[in-house]
C-alpha cells in the first residue's frame, strides 16, 4: 500500500510539471526565446504573433529576445519586430502592418549575421574585381536580403548585401558568388 501511495503521488507530481512546463497557447518557435509584446495589442494577439512567425526567421542563429512593439494606426496595428541574437553584432528590424487579420510586411534591416557569415560574404565580395579596384576601406554594413526581394535581381534566396561607401555587392553566400554589384553613381554590374 506504501509502495502505491508513493507511486501515485510521483506521477501526480510528475503530471504537475508537465502541465506547468507545456504551453499550448504559446506559438513561439523554438527560435524565439524571450517574446515580449509592448503598445497596443491586437485582438486577436495570439494569431497576428502565429501570422508574424512565418514572416520571421534568423539566418543562423536563434534570437534571445523578439521585441514587438505595436501601435494602432488609421490603417491597422503597425508591428516593429526586433530580433536580437547575443551572438550577433546587429539585430533583425522587420515592420508589418496587421488589418483585418492579414499581416503584411511593410519593410526590413536584418543586421542579425554571425561573424563567420559575415566575415565570408566580406571575403567573396573582396574578391570582385570591380569591388576591388573600387579603393574599398573599412569595416562594410553586412545585411539579408530576403528570397521575395532577391528573386527580383537574382533568384528567391537569401542573400546577403555588401556595402562600403560608393560600392554595394550582392553576394549568394550558398554559391558563394557575387550575383550584382552597385556603383555610388547607381551603375550595376
Amino acid at each position: 500500500m506504501n509502495l502505491q501511495i508513493k507511486s501515485l503521488t510521483l506521477l501526480i507530481i510528475t503530471a504537475a510539471l508537465i502541465a506547468g512546463c507545456l504551453d499550448t497557447s504559446s506559438t513561439k518557435p523554438a527560435w524565439a526565446h524571450n517574446v515580449a509584446w509592448q503598445g497596443d495589442s491586437p485582438e486577436n494577439a495570439a494569431a497576428a504573433e502565429k501570422e508574424l512567425w512565418t514572416q520571421i526567421s534568423p539566418y543562423n542563429t536563434e534570437y534571445d529576445t523578439v521585441n514587438i512593439t505595436a501601435r494602432k494606426e488609421s490603417n491597422g496595428l503597425n508591428l516593429r519586430v526586433v530580433g536580437v541574437s547575443n551572438s550577433t553584432e546587429y539585430p533583425d528590424i522587420y515592420d508589418f502592418t496587421y488589418s483585418e487579420g492579414t499581416l503584411t510586411r511593410t519593410g526590413y534591416m536584418l543586421g542579425a549575421i554571425q561573424s563567420r557569415d559575415r566575415d565570408a560574404a566580406i571575403t567573396i565580395a573582396m574578391q570582385d574585381r570591380e569591388v576591388a579596384s573600387a579603393g574599398v576601406t573599412g569595416i562594410p554594413t553586412v545585411r539579408r536580403i530576403l528570397p521575395d526581394t532577391s528573386k527580383k535581381y537574382y533568384a528567391p534566396v537569401t542573400l546577403l548585401s555588401v556595402t562600403w561607401p560608393g560600392i554595394s555587392a550582392l553576394v549568394d553566400p550558398q554559391e558563394r558568388k557575387i550575383v550584382k554589384t552597385w556603383k555610388g553613381d547607381s551603375t550595376e554590374k
